[in-house]
């Protein structure tokens, strides 16, 4: 395969980078398209098929508001060990002649209990065991499970029943135990309990093998190299007794030889003619004591051939990485222009301007762009956001920093500094260096989280500090008369629009009829602002929402979710009102209005002292 997007020169800065930072394995998109070519460097093979999964596909937001979405682009991202593509770097792809025959292959992995991956042509395998280079197998072994297993786990499973299969899957163990008999009389109290109750989980009892990592699928079932699954029990109809009961099934027996499999990777060692096996971290490993090993669907067995592109290509393409990477984040189509003339100057530094307008807010944006040091690829460092409210005295701003990972859109950005909240899924930061070098660099681990902008606080750059909040929102809107909750779709959109922060239409259920309105998230007081169609603030009370609405919509329901059927108190707030609920007392009434005085005068005097660099 012939990498026509790139150039030596990235190559070769990748693979510095991935010796400083112990990088094992490479990823990239293997087909032609607007974007460059981009090496990801991971340490194990799983992190890098996880990369290649999740980025397949560039998707844009599905939603009909958001003016800026684009279609989805296929990317095909593939991954390789970071030797592979050194040996391409040095070589320029051409293999070492050291010939082999493919009986000599096939006698060496029958020796070892090895085999290639189903499907996988042995032809396409030599020439990489040819070049040295390595390639993925699957080892088989035989085992009595009875003497592998040394602990026994009940685990409860449960599915949303929806339409999208992979979505919804939850597992909770029950016990764990170091006897057959004490799980199975777990696994049978199971069965006694309230039927109703439990009628919505499936249950399952798996033995685990000694020194393995239990490593379990959607549904719960251990992957066959890391446990065993004994017994399965549903709740189904029955024809025969015309009602629901308990289906007990006996899937394996601990009596009964099994063959295990572990996926890892080789290269064939032609001094001694063995095959010499490593695990995802390209660690040499004996298979008997692989804990944990993942089916490499996105590995490239084709050889890079790399090409030296002329500058221009490359600035082309640079171009068009920025065009698309100013889209995605919501600038839309204008800046593609001013960019292109601007890197046709080769200045080390310009900036775009951008105007746009959310409802009748004006938002202006400069964004900046630069080359790295002593490079000649641009990249989009920041933008600086100001925000003109109707009626302000002054405009709000911020300056943004662009990175590889945590990025939000304009439109999140602007929600943020209209004093709302964004709930965002981000990388957990670490420090690296020290004194005026220190920065912070993502890791692999995630979390999620509220952001707001706090605006008491400001750096020392006059941007305002970030500030995170912790708040179960999917829980706390299910007491919500709102109407958009009881189908799934509907609820998906609704609450993937508060989460990017946008003020949301909706509809409020109340005495039977229909409220239309508006709601916005607010994580700094654990719950939702509500707005009618005029925009005035009304309250929105928590009730049984769940029955209520299914009856205010003449839909019956089986489930039991309570005696209260009342409907959702909607009243608009005046001057002199408060959110207070009923049997609040005096003091504590006292105390909201002095809060929401406080809140009015923080907003005024936000205003007043806003200052970018």
């Amino acid at each position: 395969m012939e990498v026509k997007e790139t150039n030596l020169r990235e190559v070769g800065s990748f693979l510095r980078n991935a010796e400083l930072s112990g990088w094992n394995w490479v990823a990239f998109s293997s087909l032609p398209n607007d974007i460059p070519p981009v090496f990801e460097g991971f340490i194990s093979a799983a992190e890098a098929q996880a990369f290649c999964y999740a980025n397949d596909v560039s998707r844009s937001y599905p939603y009909e508001d958001d003016p800026y979405a684009v279609r989805e682009k296929y990317l095909d991202y593939r991954f390789m060990p970071v030797e592979t593509l050194r040996q391409s770097y040095q070589g320029n792809g051409r293999t070492i002649a050291t010939a082999i025959s493919q009986n000599t292959f096939r006698e060496a992995m029958e020796s070892q209990s090895v085999q290639l991956l189903p499907g996988q042509p042995i032809e396409q395998v030599l020439a990489l065991v040819q070049d040295g280079r390595t390639f993925p197998v699957q080892w088989n072994n035989n085992i009595d499970p009875a003497k592998e297993i040394d602990r026994f786990h009940v685990f409860a499973h449960r599915h949303a029943g929806h339409q999208v299969y992979e979505i919804g899957h939850s597992l909770r163990m029950i016990g764990s135990f170091p006897s057959l008999d004490e799980a199975e009389r777990c696994f049978k109290e199971q069965l006694k309990s309230d039927p109703e109750i439990n009628e919505k989980s499936d249950y399952l009892l798996i033995g685990q093998y000694k020194g393995r990592q239990l490593i379990q699928d959607m549904e719960g079932r251990p992957e066959d190299y890391s446990g065993l699954t004994i017994k399965t029990a549903f709740y189904q109809f029955d024809a025969d007794h015309r009602a629901k009961v308990w289906n007990e099934l006996e899937i394996n027996s601990l009596y009964e030889p099994k063959s295990i499999r572990h996926f890892l990777y080789a290269r064939f060692d032609h001094e001694n003619q063995i095959l010499k096996l490593y695990d995802d971290r390209l660690q040499e490993v004996n298979p008997d004591n692989l804990k944990v090993s993942t089916y490499p669907d996105h590995f490239n067995y084709e050889i890079l051939t790399i090409k030296n592109s002329i500058a221009m290509e490359i600035n082309m393409k640079n171009y068009d990485y920025l065009k698309n990477q100013a889209m995605f984040l919501g600038f839309g189509e204008e800046p593609a222009k001013a960019i292109q003339e601007k890197m046709a100057t080769g200045a080390n530094d310009f900036t775009v301007p951008h105007q746009t307008k959310f409802g009748q807010d004006e938002v202006k944006s400069t964004l900046h762009f630069g080359k790295s040091n002593g490079g000649d690829l641009y990249f989009f460092k920041k933008f600086d956001l100001e925000l003109k409210q109707p009626g302000a005295d002054e405009p709000l701003k911020q300056t943004y920093f662009i990175g590889k990972e945590n990025n939000y859109t304009l439109k999140e950005r602007y929600n943020m500094l209209d004093s709302r909240a964004v709930y965002k899924e981000l990388n957990k930061l670490v420090p690296v260096g020290e004194g005026e070098n220190r920065k912070f660099k993502a890791t692999d681990e995630t979390y999620k989280a509220w952001r707001a902008l706090d605006f008491k606080q400001t750096d020392d750059r006059g941007n305002f500090l970030p500030k995170m909040m912790f708040w179960d929102h999917e829980k706390a809107i299910k007491n919500y008369p709102i109407k958009e909750l009881a189908e799934g779709y509907d609820r998906s959109r609704l609450l993937a629009s508060l989460e990017k922060g946008n003020p949301t239409k909706v509809t409020i259920i109340k005495d039977g009829q229909e409220i239309k309105g508006t709601m916005a998230a607010n994580p700094r007081q654990a719950g939702f602002d509500f707005y009618d169609s005029n925009n005035q603030r009304m309250e929105v009370k928590q009730v049984e929402v769940q029955k209520a609405v299914k009856q205010e919509q003449g839909i019956n329901s089986d489930t039991n979710l309570g005696k209260t059927n009342d409907g959702a108190k909607v009243v608009p707030l005046q001057n002199n009102q408060t959110n207070d609920q009923p049997g609040q007392s005096a003091g504590k009434k006292a105390d909201q209005k002095e809060s929401e005085n406080t809140a009015k005068n923080n907003r005024q005097s936000r205003r007043q002292r806003m200052h970018v660099s």
